[in-house]
């Protein structure tokens, strides 16, 4: 693939599943889409909607060289998460009824691409603490293709 294709961007199908526990329960969602790849400044920005229980998220994921995925939502609640299996990471997830500083813990993150086409995949398992307490457990499965 030509990085002069990429950094004008191109357009992708993006395979998203999350799974989360928190506490007995496990939720499961999976979400089938077209969206965009652009690259820029060593990044991959991966952008994309999604219509969760009526309302629209709009999706921004970033590949960074160095290994770490940044995860940005917009919707009625907002959050840009850091995955990094070497440290911890904060955030705040802001609600409409206010904001809750978060910690990220990482413990899996694994991605890889190919070239002809472009595509790849993401894999992240990852927990949410808001300050000692764990509120989940998290799994990311991405996939993308142009």
């Amino acid at each position: 693939m030509t990085d002069k294709k990429l950094t004008k961007g191109l357009p992708a199908r993006i395979i998203l599943e999350t799974t989360i526990a928190q506490e007995e329960e496990v939720f499961k969602h999976s979400f089938d889409e077209m969206g965009r790849i652009v690259r820029m400044n060593e990044n991959y920005y991966i952008r994309f909607e999604e219509e969760q229980a009526g309302e629209t998220h709009s999706n921004l994921i970033k590949l960074q060289p160095d290994g770490t995925v940044q995860l940005t939502r917009h919707g009625a609640n907002k959050t840009r998460m850091t995955f990094n299996d070497q440290r911890d990471t904060f955030t705040n997830y802001v609600t409409p009824t206010g904001v809750m500083p978060l910690r990220v813990k990482t413990n899996r993150l694994k991605m890889g691409y190919n070239d002809q086409p472009f595509a790849g995949e993401v894999e992240v398992d990852y927990v949410l603490y808001l300050e000692d307490y764990p509120l989940g457990t998290y799994q990311l499965r991405l996939r993308f293709t142009t």
